[in-house]
């Protein structure tokens, strides 16, 4: 994954999730899919640090 997601789409692909941007796709095999954006520098705590 690189580390800045312009242009971020996240699309479910049956048990996976499908992510594409500008220049770049790939995909993630996951249980569930959280998104959240923030102005905050790259080493800053994750906004779902409390979930893990």
């Amino acid at each position: 994954m690189p580390t800045s997601l312009d242009g971020l789409t996240i699309e479910r692909d049956g048990d996976s999730f499908a992510l594409s941007g500008r220049e770049w796709e790939g995909s993630i095999t996951a249980r569930s899919c959280y998104q959240a954006e923030d102005g905050a520098e790259y080493f800053y705590p994750s906004p779902f640090e409390a979930s893990f």
